[in-house]
């Protein structure tokens, strides 16, 4: 939309969605981080629906695709559909962090990302100091993750060092890539091992 530099500091005090240009950034925005054939696909592997999905199912959906709780809830409803305007209130009325107490029993407010044979990728992207929640019994390399405790249906473990680290349940195989927190630079030295 050109250059709009000028209208910033005007522009912070409203609502991004009551701006038709900030509006159609948005939408542009969650149709590339969330098309919607990877959505059914990430819902129909798992045997979920989103008409009917819990909050945690919405949590692991936007772990898959590294989005936000809500972000993903606004985006069914608004950008796709898929969620009416009830279901949509009625999952934001529960918190991420309730959320994430209920899978791991922790009410901390470290990043948790949830993976497992489920996940279309098998590709798991988190930074150092992020929580990895893995089906329990899963297998990973400790020189990149270090084991976090064993809950009663997950495995944790956190990223410590920046690299590559194998996991595995069963016969369900990943790699995690660990890249610095806050790390700024060219995408392609984002897991190179810290020197």
């Amino acid at each position: 939309h050109g250059s709009r530099l000028d209208e910033l500091q005007e522009r912070g005090t409203q609502r991004s969605w009551e701006d038709p240009d900030e509006f159609l950034a948005d939408t542009f925005a969650g149709f590339f981080l969330m098309p919607f054939l990877a959505l059914e696909n990430a819902f129909q592997r798992r045997g979920w629906s989103p008409r009917a999905a819990t909050p945690q199912q919405i949590y692991t959906i936007a772990s898959d695709f590294g989005v936000g709780y809500t972000t993903l809830i606004t985006h069914l409803c608004h950008g796709l559909s898929l969620i009416s305007d009830l279901h949509a209130k009625s999952l934001k009325k529960t918190s991420p962090l309730s959320i994430r107490s209920q899978l791991i029993g922790d009410d901390g407010t470290v990043p948790l990302v949830i993976a497992g044979p489920n996940r279309a990728a098998s590709e798991i992207d988190i930074e150092t100091g992020t929580l990895l929640a893995l089906p329990k019994g899963s297998m990973a390399d400790t020189q990149y993750l270090t084991p976090i405790a064993q809950k009663t249906n997950a495995s944790l473990f956190m990223g410590t060092a920046s690299g590559k680290a194998a996991v595995r349940f069963q016969s369900w195989k990943a790699t995690v890539r660990i890249q610095q927190k806050a790390f700024v630079g060219l995408a392609k030295f984002r897991h190179l091992e810290a020197a």
